[in-house]
C-alpha cells in the first residue's frame, strides 16, 4: 500500500525526528496546519519542497511524478573544504600572529591604565 503525499511527508519528518512545532514555526503556520497537512493526500509540491528545505531532505526520490524541481528548492550537495597541510600551517601562523598582536595591545592598555591610576 503506497502512502499519499501527506503521509509520505509525515513519515519523512518523523523519521528525521524533526520537531513538529519547529516545522510549523519555520513554515509560518500552526501545528494544527502541519497535522492537517499530514492528512492531506494532495499536498502541493511547493509545500513539500519547502518542508524538504527546512528539514534538509530531498523529496525528489519520493515523488517520481515530478519532472522539474524549482531551483530554489534543490538541496545543494555539501563539499568538503580543501584542507591541506599548507592551509593549516598558514592559518595556524596567522592565528599566532594575531594572538601576539592582541597580547601586545592588551599589555599597552594595562600599562596606560596603571599610569593613569598612579
Amino acid at each position: 500500500m503506497s502512502l499519499h503525499k501527506g503521509e509520505m511527508v509525515e513519515k519523512v519528518v518523523r523519521e528525521n525526528r524533526f520537531p513538529i512545532t519547529l516545522l510549523a514555526k519555520r513554515l509560518g503556520k500552526s501545528r494544527q496546519y502541519v497535522y492537517n497537512l499530514f492528512e492531506n493526500p494532495d499536498v502541493s509540491i511547493e509545500i513539500i519542497f519547502k518542508i524538504g528545505k527546512i528539514i534538509h531532505y530531498d523529496f525528489n526520490n519520493d515523488l517520481k511524478e515530478i519532472a522539474k524541481i524549482p531551483e530554489e528548492y534543490k538541496i545543494k550537495a555539501l563539499t568538503e573544504p580543501d584542507i591541506t597541510f599548507e592551509n593549516v600551517t598558514y592559518w595556524k601562523a596567522k592565528y599566532f600572529e594575531l594572538l601576539e598582536q592582541y597580547k601586545f595591545l592588551l599589555e599597552n592598555k594595562i600599562e596606560d591604565f596603571v599610569k593613569r591610576k598612579s
